[in-house]
């Protein structure tokens, strides 16, 4: 999982293994991408997904929200049973822009997945998004491990 710079995440997204979201995306509240999960672009009338040997790509400026699918044949068509799929509704632009306050950014390492593995939140989606993995000991876990000289898994950068 990596994710490059200037992306915005909302309170309760998921981004794991597998997926590369490009720089300057907008990853909507509830989002959630994986490797198994396709996009649907409704802009450019494509849809993304994963290979073999390829991961789950987001282009650059791409603003996603959580969408539903309807599903397309058998009981589940029969019951009107939709599935979850992130939907992208448009690319950034100055209107995007004007409505993203500048913020500082908190950058995440996670050694246990990988060592490339980087991630760049803004601070307040930090603590939804990471939930029980970070908790609220992530400036607190940096100072500490500064101070022994060990790598940090917490890096905070100014805006």
């Amino acid at each position: 999982m990596i994710v490059e710079d200037d992306v915005l995440v909302g309170g309760n997204c998921g981004v794991y293994e597998g997926t590369i979201v490009k720089s300057r995306a907008v990853l909507g509240t509830g989002t959630i991408l994986n490797r198994s999960t396709p996009i649907y672009d409704v802009v450019r009338g494509k849809v993304y997904t994963s290979t073999e040997t390829e991961p789950l790509i987001v282009p650059e400026e791409a603003v996603v929200v959580s969408g539903s699918r309807a599903l397309p044949r058998g009981v589940g068509k029969d019951w009107g049973i939709s599935l979850y799929t992130p939907v992208i509704i448009k690319y950034r632009d100055a209107k995007t822009d004007s409505k993203i306050p500048a913020r500082r950014h908190v950058a995440l390492t996670f050694p246990p997945i990988h060592d490339s593995s980087l991630c760049v939140l803004p601070v307040g989606a930090m603590d939804t998004w990471m939930g029980a993995i970070m908790s609220n000991h992530v400036s607190s876990e940096f100072v500490r491990q500064e101070r022994r000289g060990g790598s940090p898994r917490c890096i905070s950068l100014p805006a």
